[in-house]
């Protein structure tokens, strides 16, 4: 069975089928913020799924954080585990994934999703912090507009946006 979430996914293909959704702005609420982590979890869990070179299928326990950022984008971390494993019964993961805004279809896609199964492969974001610490040739590896408890891959090259 392959799992190639720990290798890293990403898509610039939108000629797959899609759940119908509706994109809504949710208010800035905490229960209007959870309610889109879930659904930018969703959107990158459904695209990964629906790849039938990924052996091994995930199913959302949890979206921890999320953020819009701008020009479509989202970052967002969830828990998921594989599909049929039942409470306690699969590895949870934590993933990253960013997704981004296709208007003509009214969906969103990923174009990174990545399991963070280690904190020695993952790095939060620094919005709020001071930025010029991390500027400079290694910068690529900061989100410059999530806050530090939303957590990225190390290689922040497999990520579009937020540098």
């Amino acid at each position: 069975m392959v799992d190639n979430a720990a290798a890293g996914f990403s898509s610039s293909s939108d000629d797959e089928s899609w759940p119908d959704c509706i994109y809504e702005d949710d208010p800035l609420d905490p229960a209007g913020a959870q309610r889109l982590a879930e659904r930018y979890a969703e959107y990158a869990l459904h695209h990964y799924n629906a790849d039938p070179s990924n052996g091994v299928k995930y199913e959302l326990v949890e979206a921890t954080e999320s953020n819009y950022i701008f020009a479509g984008y989202a970052h967002v971390n969830f828990v998921a585990r594989p599909c049929g494993a039942g409470a306690g019964a699969g590895r949870e993961r934590l993933f990253f994934a960013e997704v981004h805004r296709q208007l003509e279809r009214d969906t969103m896609v990923p174009t990174c999703l990545r399991s963070l199964d280690s904190e020695d492969d993952q790095v939060g974001g620094v919005d709020g912090g001071p930025w010029e610490d991390h500027a400079g040739p290694d910068e690529a590896r900061y989100c410059f507009t999530c806050h530090d408890a939303l957590k990225h891959p190390k290689d922040g090259t497999c990520y579009k946006a937020g540098h």
